[in-house]
């Protein structure tokens, strides 16, 4: 029992005696892995500085070459002006147009939520359901028949006395952009080299009109107003922008407030057509009966007095029933009356009302982008292409041209 005792006191001295080395092991263990940690981030730290690019070095050696800087940017900064002077100034004019929404027509959000679940809040009425709404009348202003319509419209010029049609506008009183230049020699050289002539009549183009079959010229033109006139509508507010451009100010403003007024007009008409019918039948009833009932009095008033003293039971019968007859005619005028008050309400009602929020005006500023913007975008540009040739092209354009030499 004793020597037991004896063994584990000895165990436990060995014990505590081993415990201060294994924790000077430890120790150093960590500190070891510290030291590891701290050279390998100064080798990734050095390693960082190594691959980063030196801005300032850059911008100083490009600099450096002076006459490299000089080329380019004088080529680039006369590119600029070039260019900024053969672009074509553009006017633009905004016309802002609130129109009338239907009274049957439910909001958009709430029929498209109703219809996922299948229920149908307009209660089967498809009447109240206007097949033109305003999301449309882009497509409106952009079809054929409308911009076709728009080829004979008079337009003046800024400072011209007399006016002219849009179409001769394009046709004659266009400027080109610089783009366009290579384009026009291209096909100046190649009519020449293969002497076609252009057989299109610019004044056939602008009288005999086919939106169905144009011919090149009237679709160019086409194309043209498709592209200078547009309308925007606000799905929310239903609010209608309708935008014309031209590098004519006045005639920019002209053709806005033409464009909104012949879309009102083209809205009105189609909702409008059938009760304008049924007022035209109702008044056209109005007349037949009005007819008829004259008639019918003037030969009972005619008879009546002829046989004032007549005591005949004969004409007396007679009198009574041509009198019988004008009250019928009568009462079939008056129901005809009601009828056609009734079609003219309708056509009253459905009659839409535009409120036009901005009015077309003249513009003062020109459009699009400044002359002045231009040409520092060239310069700029000509200042990456100088960086370029400096940092990567010259120093190999010179080892070729050593080794030709």
């Amino acid at each position: 029992m004793s020597e037991s005792i004896k063994s584990q006191e000895e165990n436990i001295e060995d014990n505590i005696a081993q415990a201060p080395d294994q924790e000077n092991e430890s120790t150093t263990t960590t500190e070891t892995v510290d030291v590891i940690k701290e050279v390998s981030s100064s080798d990734q730290q050095a390693e960082d500085k190594n691959h980063e690019i030196d801005i300032v070095a850059i911008v100083k050696k490009v600099i450096k070459d002076k006459w490299s800087l000089l080329v380019f940017f004088i080529i680039f900064a006369v590119l600029g002006v070039a260019v900024a002077l053969m672009t074509p100034r553009t006017y633009s004019t905004d016309v802002v147009v609130a129109p009338e929404l239907s009274s049957g027509s439910m909001p958009e959000g709430l029929s498209d939520i109703a219809s996922m679940v299948g229920v149908d809040l307009n209660n089967g009425n498809k009447s109240s359901v206007d097949a033109i709404y305003p999301q449309i009348y882009p497509d409106v202003i952009s079809s054929n028949d409308f911009i076709v319509q728009l080829f004979s419209i008079p337009v003046t010029t800024e400072g011209a006395k007399n006016s002219k049609t849009y179409f001769d506008h394009i046709t004659k009183d266009a400027k080109m952009g610089f783009w366009d230049y290579p384009k026009t020699w291209m096909g100046n050289i190649v009519k020449k080299i293969t002497g076609k002539k252009d057989t299109t009549n610019l004044a056939d183009a602008s009288t005999v009109i086919d939106p169905v079959h144009l011919n090149k010229v009237q679709s160019d033109i086409r194309d043209a107003i498709r592209s200078q006139v547009t309308c925007v509508v606000d799905k929310k507010t239903n609010v209608i922008t309708i935008t014309a451009k031209d590098f004519d100010r006045f005639v920019s403003a002209e053709v806005a407030d033409t464009v909104q007024k012949r879309l009102r007009n083209y809205i009105i008409e189609y909702r409008t057509k059938k009760f304008k019918q049924d007022v035209a039948y109702a008044q056209s009833l109005v007349d037949t009966a009005e007819a008829k009932y004259v008639k019918t009095r003037n030969a009972y008033t005619a008879f009546a007095e002829a046989n004032t003293d007549v005591t005949q039971e004969s004409f007396v019968t007679k009198r009574d029933e041509m009198e019988n007859n004008m009250q019928m005619r009568y009462t079939n005028y008056t129901q005809a009356l009601q009828q056609l008050q009734v079609a003219q309400a309708k056509l009253r009602e459905h009659t839409p009302v535009f409120t036009v929020i901005q009015e077309a005006s003249v513009p003062f500023k020109p459009s699009g982008t400044p002359r002045s913007l231009i040409v520092l975008g060239y310069v700029l540009a000509g200042l990456f292409f100088d960086a370029i040739w400096v940092l990567l092209l010259k120093q190999k354009f010179m080892r070729l041209f050593r080794k030709k030499a």
